[in-house]
């Protein structure tokens, strides 16, 4: 941030510019914090992280689909919401971790008002951070359940109760506040901290020009040089996001840069962060010549609660 004035930073800025940039710095602060020293337990450390998550994506995207400009009426009640849904988590957690059984005990009213407001909060961040398409696929996976009973051969499941739905993705350790959520909150979200670190700091142009010297030259080579980064950098973060958010801020303005399509230069970025560590991922399952190898246990089926 060289050449940028406290003035220009802090003062020149709008006032929910400003509250966004300390959300920010408590969220990371928190990441840092929790892998120091320990993360929380499961469900709360993934209610703060989305929590401090969803303030920040309706401060700096707004409703029409700009990142910038005054904050209106459909970009305030979004932010009014997440305090009580995520509120009322945190202050009923004993309740909800502990004395309560998932799809067995009943909602109260408000309990679902809040599910419902928590769905909507998510599906509109998603909006506005990626694209409707994804939006409307989970809108899709959402009205799943209640059209299956009507759907032939595979397709069909049985009735389930809408209220389901919102117990699985407000009140339960699933859905919402699923593994993807928690692997945000404990990893993925260090791995982005450190990568901007790192790009800030010039690691990211360090990984990219020992890249240039090994691929530079070849045919096609920026998107090799693409695939020798993401290398690189996955021996350290072991994250495909980490990766396209540090090394693909180089390599893909690079590579549309030397002509190749947006769309293919984003595509061969996250394909390559993906191999990468997916390839890392599996030489924690690598056995040595010679060594014993298990069998393979078959899956064993456990009933439900009826």
């Amino acid at each position: 941030m060289s050449g940028t004035t406290w003035k220009e930073f802090w003062s020149d800025r709008p006032v929910y510019q400003r509250i966004a940039a300390v959300i920010g710095i408590v969220l990371a602060i928190f990441q840092i914090y929790t892998a120091i020293f320990g993360s929380l337990d499961a469900m709360m450390q993934r209610s703060i992280h989305l929590g401090l998550g969803l303030l920040l994506v309706f401060l700096t995207f707004r409703a029409g689909g700009a990142k910038s400009g005054r904050l209106g009426w459909l970009d305030v009640l979004p932010l009014l919401a997440i305090f009580p849904t995520i509120g009322y988590i945190l202050f009923r957690y004993e309740w909800i971790t502990v004395e309560r059984f998932s799809f067995v005990t009943p909602l109260y009213w408000y309990e679902i008002v809040l599910g419902i407001v928590m769905v909507l909060l998510v599906l509109e961040a998603a909006r506005r951070v990626v694209s409707p398409g994804l939006l409307w696929v989970t809108v899709g996976f959402i009205v799943y359940p209640f059209v299956a009973p009507f759907l032939p051969g595979l397709l069909r499941a049985a009735p389930s109760e809408w209220t389901n739905l919102l117990d699985y993705n407000y009140v339960s350790p699933g859905g919402i506040f699923g593994i993807p959520l928690g692997v945000s909150a404990t990893e993925i979200g260090l791995f982005i901290i450190f990568g901007a670190i790192l790009m800030r700091s010039g690691g990211a142009t360090l990984l990219t020009n020992i890249s240039f010297t090994i691929a530079g030259r070849a045919v096609g080579g920026p998107a090799k040089v693409a695939v020798v980064g993401s290398s690189l950098f996955g021996t350290i973060s072991g994250s495909g996001t980490a990766n396209v958010a540090t090394i693909g801020s180089v390599t893909i303005p690079m590579m549309k840069k030397a002509g190749y399509d947006p769309i293919f230069a984003a595509a061969a970025m996250a394909l390559s962060s993906v191999t990468v560590v997916s390839n890392a991922l599996r030489l924690r399952h690598f056995k040595a010549p010679g060594a014993p190898i298990e069998p393979r246990r078959r899956p064993v089926a456990v009933p439900a609660i009826p």
